[in-house]
């Protein structure tokens, strides 16, 4: 236990960095989230919020949370999706076919089976279709420029390889992919696992404004 306990010593490099700091500006992000977003999409966040506070104690947790965050994204799309629809009917078609079907979570599994929205034929269910959609559906209207930060933090990392797009939103699911997926050891110091928590609670609030 006495090991646990004990700072990463590569924290230590950071002199004027502590646990303190650590946990002070992820407050700062987690107590700007909106009233308006569901339980189930803060409570996915304070993962990553605990996360990155493990990072002390383990450095590449922090990597892990700024992962988590990401996924954070995915999550509040996929809810933003259901309650933006919830009870509706949607013809979706496949191979010449359709049938119509109630919107619930049991649409992803139709989706990822093939199977299209007969007036959404670009959603695919995946994480960059439901940016996308949300896109299309104006919810990111006035996101702050600080998601620049994203793309900046993909281009000058030349272990994530290529970016296939230039707009942060698109960049996201790129990045989450990337490290969880990993076919190289991409690890991101405390300052990723930051602003990538707060980036992820900026564009939910844009979700649930």
């Amino acid at each position: 236990m006495k090991v646990l306990c004990k700072p990463d010593v590569r924290n230590l490099h950071y002199p004027s960095w502590s646990i303190k700091d650590l946990q002070t500006s992820l407050k700062q992000s987690i107590d700007a989230l909106s009233n308006k977003v569901p339980q189930e999409v803060k409570a996915h966040l304070k993962v990553s919020q605990n996360l990155a506070v493990y990072g002390w104690f383990q450095w590449e947790f922090y990597t892990v949370s700024l992962a988590w965050s990401l996924t954070s994204i995915e999550m509040a799309l996929i809810r933003k999706f259901l309650e933006t629809y919830n009870g509706q009917q949607f013809t979706i078609v496949k191979k010449g076919k359709t049938k119509t079907v109630i919107v619930d979570y049991k649409i992803f599994r139709e989706l990822r089976k093939g199977w299209r929205i007969q007036d959404k034929p670009n959603l695919n269910g995946s994480f960059k279709s439901l940016i996308e959609w949300a896109k299309n559906e104006n919810m990111f209207q006035g996101t702050p420029i600080v998601l620049q930060e994203l793309s900046i933090l993909l281009q000058n990392n030349k272990r994530c390889g290529d970016i296939r797009s230039s707009c942060p939103l698109d960049l996201i699911p790129d990045l989450r992919n990337r490290l969880i997926h990993m076919k190289q050891n991409l690890i991101f110091p405390p300052r990723s696992a930051i602003d990538g928590f707060e980036q992820a609670v900026q564009v939910i609030n844009r979700l649930w404004p």
